[in-house]
């Protein structure tokens, strides 16, 4: 899933995926993973706004986030 709508005005690294989405408790944020699309480098795991925007990276080398 791209969060970012297929634009990049997000600020989304062009070349990668975004995968796993989840919505957080408050319902306004989502969690998910940010994967290069070579499978390179280590995923990222990152919150956004529900509309893609305000992308904030939590962690590197990371997969499968869930809000607890």
């Amino acid at each position: 899933m791209d969060l970012s709508s297929g634009t990049n005005n997000s600020g989304k690294t062009l070349g990668t995926n975004d995968l796993t989405p989840r919505f957080a408790p408050d319902g306004f944020h989502l969690i998910f993973v940010n994967r290069t699309t070579d499978e390179v480098a280590p995923p990222e795991v990152w919150t956004a706004d529900l509309d893609g925007r305000n992308r904030t990276r939590l962690f590197t080398n990371a997969f499968l986030p869930d809000y607890k």
